[in-house]
């Protein structure tokens, strides 16, 4: 008896958090290439203190 082979998962956008450190610097870095090696978009996300106020940022790399 065997089972149908499932449909490959297609995989998203990598995601990556990052902050002023430098792991994080390192993170960014392995994402992109990762990114890179899969053909799939990098999004790059990162949380700062506004003091209430509200702040978006958006970059977009072709």
């Amino acid at each position: 008896m065997t089972s149908p082979t499932p449909d490959p998962v297609e995989l998203g956008g990598v995601v990556v958090g990052v902050d002023a450190s430098a792991p994080a610097r390192t993170a960014a870095l392995w994402a992109a290439e990762e990114a890179d090696r899969r053909g799939r978009p990098l999004h790059v996300v990162h949380a700062a203190d506004t003091d209430r106020r509200m702040l978006y940022a958006g970059v977009e790399a072709k």
